[in-house]
């Protein structure tokens, strides 16, 4: 039953996440660093885990997802998704390679907020 509704939410989700691009694709960012106040260590790192997964292709975001942040096994997510599960293996070490190699190629950023 887990598994059956996982599917679902995925599948609406990944239909939100597909819209939600296509907006943002029409319309023009209005990108002010300087504007407002600087956001918190945690907004931060979850913006950075957000560009990291936005790297990801669909199918190795989804297996990336389902296993580290849903915590799903791998029969669960090939029974989720309908592959097999050394895809799954598959995707899964791809997603992390291509995590990894974003990590290690990124500068390094010095905190925003002026140190007293």
């Amino acid at each position: 039953m887990r598994t059956w509704l996982f599917a679902i939410a995925f599948r609406v989700a990944q239909g939100f996440h597909r819209d939600r691009q296509r907006q943002s694709q029409r319309e023009q960012p209005l990108d002010d660093p300087d504007a407002g106040p600087a956001p918190d260590t945690s907004v931060d790192n979850s913006i950075a885990l957000h560009q990291l997964l936005q790297r990801l292709d669909d199918d190795k975001r989804a297996v990336f997802i389902l296993a580290h942040l849903e915590g799903m096994t791998a029969a669960e997510i090939a029974t989720v998704l309908g592959l097999k599960v050394p895809t799954v293996y598959s995707r899964l070490r791809l997603a992390r390679e291509a995590i990894e190699r974003a990590l290690t190629d990124a500068p390094s950023h010095s905190p925003r907020r002026a140190q007293r």
